[in-house]
């Protein structure tokens, strides 16, 4: 009977990830430039830098952009070797995939906190949430607004397991993903301090209880 019901949940997060596919990528192929003045034009400017392109005069234009998503893009546009319209479709295309990584990170948390819900629920759940418009059109753009999307859905999920396991991984892991953020758009230090506000109330609540962080 479990492993039917895990079967089953399986499908379910398998159609799901197709649909947010779907959803996200069907203009792809009708996006094959960088499109919005400034910001879009900033991070790309950062790439170009990365990658060994002088961009320099579009730069001069822009306003200063964290470097962390443009090292990211670089590893792109030194793959696609000038060819812009590939590069964009490609970075589209990661940003698609990091929305599928934050519905199955959303899966994972839901049926950890929300053990009485049943799991086609917390999937349909999670499913309706990556279907937030603004999370849907922030895709279709080559800027920073979906990794710190999915980043953030990694920042809780590290926290959850420091939480349940205590483990010294799991610290590292929260403490460099929290750093690469900040690396992308430095806005995200609200979420770091929110973070350090978390983990110290967790502490303090926790102080009469044995709390050791392992290996």
């Amino acid at each position: 009977m479990s492993v039917t019901i895990g079967v089953r949940c399986l499908g379910h997060c398998i159609i799901s990830c197709l649909i947010i596919i779907l959803a996200a990528g069907f203009h792809i192929s009708e996006l094959t430039t960088i499109h919005v003045l400034f910001d879009e034009f900033g991070y790309t400017a950062t790439a170009a830098y990365y990658a060994g392109y002088d961009w320099s005069s579009v730069a001069g234009h822009s306003a200063y952009y964290g470097y962390g998503y443009g090292l990211l893009l670089s590893l792109i546009m030194r793959l696609t070797q000038g060819n812009m319209a590939l590069y964009y479709q490609i970075g589209i295309g990661m940003n698609i995939l990091m929305l599928i990584g934050s519905f199955l990170i959303s899966c994972n948390m839901g049926k950890k906190l929300c053990k009485d819900i049943p799991d086609e629920i917390i999937t349909l759940t999670a499913l309706l949430v990556s279907f937030y418009p603004n999370t849907m059109a922030q895709s279709n753009v080559l800027w920073s607004e979906t990794i710190l999307y999915f980043l953030f859905w990694v920042s809780v999920w590290f926290l959850i397991r420091i939480f349940e396991h205590q483990k010294i991984i799991d610290c590292i892991g929260l403490s460099m993903t929290g750093e690469y953020m900040y690396m992308i758009h430095q806005r995200a230090i609200a979420i770091i301090i929110a973070t350090v506000m978390v983990m110290s109330v967790w502490l303090i609540f926790n102080k009469n209880k044995r709390v050791g962080i392992t290996i």
